[in-house]
C-alpha cells in the first residue's frame, strides 16, 4: 500500500512593530520609536516600517511524501503477519516553519534569528511490526 501527500507550502510572514503614528520618526528606522499598535506590540504584521500582510513575502516550499507499507501473511502460519511501513521514502525534507518575529516587543532593531528554520519534516522512519490474531 501507500499514501502520496502534496502540500503547498506555508505563507511566509514578516511579524514586527509599527512605527510611532506621530511621524516623529518616519520614515521607519532602526531605532526609531515604535507603537504598541492596536494592543498588538511586536505581534503585528509590519515590517521596515510598512504594512506586511499574512504571505506577502512568499511560501515555503511545499512538502512532498511518499510513505508506503507492505505486508507479508504466511501460509504456514495461520493468523501470523508481518508488517513494514516507510514513511517519508525518498527522505525529502521541507521547512515547515521559520522565524518570523522581526522584532523584539517594542523594539525596533532586527531580531538576530529572524528567519531562521525552526523545524523541518520527518526525516524518513522505517516501522517494522509482527502480530498474530488468534480465534477462539
Amino acid at each position: 500500500g501507500g499514501n502520496f501527500l502534496w502540500a503547498s507550502g506555508r505563507p511566509r510572514n514578516c511579524i514586527g512593530n509599527a512605527p510611532d503614528p506621530t511621524g516623529s520618526d518616519a520614515p521607519f528606522a532602526p531605532g526609531s520609536k515604535v507603537t504598541n499598535y492596536s494592543g498588538y506590540g511586536s505581534a503585528y504584521f509590519f515590517c521596515q516600517g510598512k504594512p506586511s500582510p499574512r504571505g506577502s513575502l512568499g511560501e515555503l516550499d511545499a512538502d512532498m511524501k511518499l510513505d508506503v507499507n507492505m505486508v507479508y501473511k504466511p501460509s504456514y502460519a495461520k493468523g501470523v503477519q508481518f508488517k513494514m511501513d516507510v514513511f517519508n521514502l525518498f527522505n525529502r525534507q521541507s521547512i515547515e516553519a521559520i522565524e518570523e518575529r522581526m522584532h523584539a516587543r517594542g523594539a525596533s532593531a532586527v531580531n538576530t534569528t529572524y528567519g531562521v528554520v525552526q523545524s523541518y519534516t520527518a526525516p524518513r522512519a522505517v516501522k517494522l511490526s509482527v502480530s498474530y490474531d488468534h480465534m477462539f
